[in-house]
C-alpha cells in the first residue's frame, strides 16, 4: 500500500515552493495566453460514437472544443499556469472540473535537472499527454489506453466474480450502472488523460535521460480532478526515459512508467459488498507501461504499450487488461499531413461460480486514419474516419468518420 504519510496538504507545496524558490530572476513578470478551437461534423454508428466518449460527457468527435493556456511568468524560474478545456458535449461543474491551475518551478536550488509542477498535473504515465494539446496532433480520436473504459468500477462492489458473466456488463463501462447500493456513473477507464489528477511532480532531465516522480490524490486510471482525496491513500506515479542526442539512432526517445495507489472511493466501504475487516486503501491499482517515439525527416513514429492490474474485492486473481497502440505520422510539405493509428486492448481471464472461465471484459481493436491540410498559418482542416470491432460482441462494432476545422492562436 502507498504510505498514508505522504503530506496530505500536497497543494500547501505550491506555496512554499514559491515563496522559497521564486522571486530569484532579474526579468519582469511576463503574461501570455494561447488558444485553439475545433469545430467537428461526425458522421456514422452511434455506438461508435458513445466508445469514444469520456467521463463527463466530453468526447474528441463533439461539434465543439476549446482550449484556452494562459502563463503568468513570476520570474525566470517560477511560471503559474491555468488551462481552461470545455466541450459542447460536457456536463459538469467548470470550477471543480475543467479549471486546470498548476505552478512551475525551475531550477530549484539552481539545479538545471530538478523542477517542480505543484496544483492538477497532466498525465503521469506515458507521453501520449504531452500530444493531448498539440496542434500538430495528427488524429482526431483519444488512444483507447488513456480513456477506454473497463467493467470495474470505483464506486461499485461486486458480490463476486459472476457480476462480469452479468449481459451488459463487459463493454458496458460507458454506461451508468444501477445497483442495491446506488448508481455508478462509468466504469474505470485503463489510464485517464482527460482529468488532471491533483498533486506535486518532480522532474527533470539531464544528458538525454529524463524522470518524473509524482504524488497524487487519485491513480492514473481514476484522477482527482476536483483537489478531493477520494478515499485515505495515495499514489506513488513515475517515469524514467531516455532520448538519443547523436549519433544514428538520433531523434529516438523511449522511457518506463509505473504508478501504484488505492483507486476505490471511501463510500464503497459503506456496500454491504464489501469485504468485513477490510478498507478502501487495501484495494490498488498497479500500472506499467513502455513508451518509444522516433522521429526523421518527415517521418514519426509513436508507440506505447500499458499494463494496468486492479484488485477488486471478491474477485480473485487480480484483474488486469492491457492495451497498446502504434501511430505513425508522414508530412508532404509544410501542408499536407498523413496519420494512422492502430491500437487494442485485451483482459485477463476470470472464472464464474459455475466454472465458466472468459475474459472479464471484451477485448476490442480500432484503426484510425485522417489527413490533415493546413491552408493558413493557424488553421488546418481535417478528414479522419475510424473503425472499431469487438471480436466477440458484435452489436459494439463501429465506424466513424469526421470532417474537422481546427483553429489556433
Amino acid at each position: 500500500m502507498v504510505p498514508r504519510g505522504i503530506p496530505r496538504a500536497i497543494p500547501a507545496l505550491l506555496g512554499i515552493a514559491v515563496l522559497t524558490f521564486g522571486g530569484r530572476g532579474d526579468a519582469s513578470p511576463r503574461f501570455g495566453v494561447s488558444a485553439q478551437g475545433t469545430f467537428t461534423h461526425h458522421f456514422g454508428d452511434d455506438v461508435a460514437y458513445e466508445v469514444n466518449r469520456m467521463n463527463r460527457g466530453d468526447n474528441p468527435f463533439s461539434s465543439f472544443q476549446f482550449l484556452l493556456i494562459s502563463e503568468a511568468a513570476v520570474d525566470p524560474t517560477t511560471s503559474l499556469f491555468l488551462e481552461v478545456p470545455l466541450d459542447a458535449d460536457m456536463r459538469s461543474n467548470l470550477f471543480t472540473t475543467y479549471l486546470r491551475p498548476f505552478a512551475r518551478l525551475s531550477r530549484l536550488g539552481g539545479s538545471p535537472w530538478l523542477n517542480l509542477h505543484a496544483g492538477k498535473l497532466p498525465t503521469l504515465f506515458g507521453t501520449y499527454g504531452e500530444r493531448t494539446a498539440s496542434t500538430e496532433k495528427g488524429l482526431i480520436g483519444t488512444p483507447l489506453l488513456y480513456f477506454y473504459h473497463t467493467a470495474v468500477r470505483p464506486d461499485f462492489v461486486p458480490a463476486g466474480s459472476d457480476h462480469f458473466f452479468e449481459p451488459g456488463i463487459r463493454g458496458g463501462g460507458t454506461e451508468s450502472l444501477n445497483h442495491a447500493d446506488g448508481t455508478s456513473f462509468g466504469g474505470i477507464p485503463i489510464v485517464y488523460d482527460a482529468c488532471w489528477d491533483t498533486g506535486a511532480e518532480l522532474f527533470g532531465a539531464r544528458n538525454g535521460l529524463q524522470y518524473s516522480l509524482a504524488g497524487t490524490f487519485g491513480t492514473v486510471s481514476a484522477p482527482s480532478s476536483n483537489a478531493s482525496n477520494p478515499n485515505d491513500g495515495y499514489q506513488v506515479a513515475g517515469r524514467l526515459g531516455y532520448r538519443v542526442q547523436q549519433g544514428p539512432l538520433f531523434g529516438l526517445r523511449v522511457g518506463a512508467s509505473g504508478a501504484v495507489g488505492p483507486y476505490l472511493k471511501r463510500d464503497v466501504a459503506r456496500s454491504e459488498s464489501f469485504p468485513a475487516g477490510a478498507s478502501v486503501e487495501d484495494f490498488e491499482s498497479t500500472a506499467l507501461g513502455l513508451d518509444l517515439e522516433f522521429a526523421r525527416g518527415p517521418w514519426q513514429l509513436f508507440a506505447e504499450v500499458g499494463r494496468v492490474g486492479y484488485e477488486v474485492p471478491n474477485v480473485e486473481p487480480v484483474l488486469s487488461t492491457t492495451a497498446y497502440y502504434v501511430e505513425l505520422v508522414r508530412d508532404f510539405g509544410p501542408s499536407w499531413s498523413v496519420a494512422a493509428r492502430q491500437e487494442a486492448v485485451f483482459f485477463s481471464d476470470v472464472t464464474s461460480s459455475e466454472g465458466v472461465t472468459g475474459t472479464w471484459d471484451h477485448e476490442l481493436r480500432r484503426w484510425e486514419g485522417a489527413v490533415s491540410f493546413r491552408f493558413r498559418r493557424g488553421a488546418r482542416v481535417r478528414a479522419g474516419y475510424q473503425v472499431t470491432r469487438f471480436p466477440e460482441a458484435s452489436h459494439l462494432n463501429g465506424e466513424l468518420g469526421a470532417i474537422q476545422l481546427q483553429v489556433w492562436m
